[in-house]
């Protein structure tokens, strides 16, 4: 169903054949010839079934990042992405996920810390919407929505591409209700962070972890969610 499979090898086995083959960097040395040689044997396909195989692994989010070569995320704009982010920790200021607090109070519908919080948050969106309606294209806005509930929507990698566009669709239809859907999410920068990561996108999700100081944040959230990530989190 997820398209990871080729006539003769399922999902599992372009995983394990990702793993074997070298870094992209040394496919022009001889002995990646010799890797090629041992895989069409241990798995009995021919130069043509190995090429298909590997450009799925290719292209794919997870197994791409074995070959250390993975595809970007969809019309991505970093700069975009990174205003958008920005904007939102102005309204939220990483309150509600400060490790230190007590989450019973954050998350407590009567809590008098969350009213007052969302009452603020409310006035501060309001500023900032013009300039992110302006600012911001429909394609960034719809990475944010996509990252944001990847985890909850999404099992596995290659479903980030269906995501995207059922988001896609959605914001296209009121542009303005999606950014303050979506600014309103006190964990956003967390779950966004968290997915990246997911995706095998570090590079930008170490940018963020630095800025808004949430190494150990991070490192402690993949753990309790009892999760495996490409990278060692310090």
């Amino acid at each position: 169903q997820l398209g990871s499979f080729t006539k003769n090898l399922s999902r599992y086995d372009l995983s394990k054949i990702a793993k074997k083959l070298s870094n992209i960097n040394e496919w022009k040395n001889n002995s990646f010839k010799m890797i090629k040689d041992n895989l069409k044997e241990e798995y009995s396909i021919s130069s043509n079934g190995l090429s298909k195989a590997i450009e799925i692994i290719k292209k794919h989010y997870e197994f791409g990042y074995s070959i250390g070569i993975v595809p970007p995320l969809i019309d991505f704009d970093e700069d975009e992405f990174y205003f958008f982010i920005d904007k939102w920790y102005q309204l939220n200021d990483l309150e509600y996920i400060n490790i230190e607090l007590d989450e019973s109070k954050i998350y407590s519908s009567n809590s008098l810390f969350k009213q007052t919080k969302r009452l603020t948050r409310l006035a501060k969106i309001g500023e900032f919407l013009d300039d992110l309606i302006k600012t911001v294209k429909l394609e960034t806005i719809t990475n944010v929505h996509t990252l944001y509930y990847f985890s909850e929507e999404c099992t596995y990698s290659e479903q980030y591409r269906l995501s995207y566009s059922f988001h896609k669709n959605s914001c296209q239809q009121n542009k303005e209700q999606s950014i303050k859907h979506i600014l309103q999410k006190p964990m956003l920068l967390i779950e966004v962070i968290i997915n990246l990561l997911q995706l095998n996108q570090n590079n930008i999700a170490l940018v963020l972890m630095k800025k808004y100081n949430l190494q150990k944040y991070i490192k402690d959230q993949i753990e309790k969610r009892n999760m495996y990530i490409s990278i060692i989190l310090e």
